[in-house]
């Protein structure tokens, strides 16, 4: 028994027994694999969703502002014979402007793949003189043909863009934007990049700081160029 003992002893002492330890546990972890590696049954990451079919793609259109040009152009500067003169329309009245809330969306109309200019002036009265008589809520600004439509009021009121179309005197319905007519009508709208497809009535559309409304009439097209402009 005492030699059992001073052998148990001499294994403590000089440090075997440890080893031998930490030398069956290794071998009971497998050796010291890679501890990164999932263990099996572990189920792959899902995928990213693929994009919606047919939907464009959003792209970088630049900056513009007031003097920025954008489209072919098509309609005159200012309204029609039906569209903002001075007397209430769309709900709104002609007043003086106030920007205590005030910002721009813009609009792009596409026909058969080409870019249609939106006039400036829709919203914005003058006299025979040229004086500035009263401006309605939403209107484009002088010499501005971007497609950036102004809001601008007292308070949050929200306007559609079928108020601005009130106020330019111009038709806006599925069968029917701007006079055009006979094409089919697809609408997006983007918002901080994200595009959605509007299928209901596109007078609706509620005018936001920054919004993008398109309105596709017959060709698709592949990309909606969002631009970006300083301020609201």
């Amino acid at each position: 028994m005492s030699t059992q003992r001073t052998n148990r002893s001499r294994l403590v002492t000089t440090g075997w027994l440890p080893a031998l330890f930490l030398a069956v546990a290794a071998a009971g972890c497998g050796g010291g694999g890679d501890d990164s590696t999932p263990p099996a049954g572990t189920p792959a990451p899902a995928p990213a969703p693929a994009p919606a079919p047919g939907m464009p793609a959003v792209t970088d259109g630049g900056s513009i502002d007031a003097t920025t040009h954008l489209g072919t152009a098509t309609f005159p500067s200012g309204v029609t014979a039906t569209g903002g003169q001075g007397a209430a329309v769309g709900g709104m009245n002609c007043g003086t402007a106030d920007q205590t809330v005030a910002y721009f969306t813009h609009l792009s109309i596409y026909q058969n793949g080409s870019l249609i200019q939106i006039p400036d002036r829709a919203g914005i009265v003058r006299d025979a003189a040229g004086n500035l008589t009263c401006v309605y809520p939403v209107h484009t600004h002088t010499g501005d043909f971007s497609g950036r439509i102004h809001k601008e009021g007292p308070d949050n009121t929200i306007y559609t863009l079928g108020q601005f179309f009130a106020v330019w005197g111009m038709p806006l319905s599925s069968t029917n934007v701007a006079g055009m007519t006979g094409l089919p009508l697809t609408v997006y709208v983007v918002d901080a990049g994200v595009v959605t497809q509007v299928t209901s009535d596109p007078g609706a559309i509620e005018m936001k700081s920054h919004r993008h409304i398109v309105l596709v009439l017959g060709t698709a097209i592949t990309e909606i160029p969002v631009y970006s402009w300083a301020g609201s």
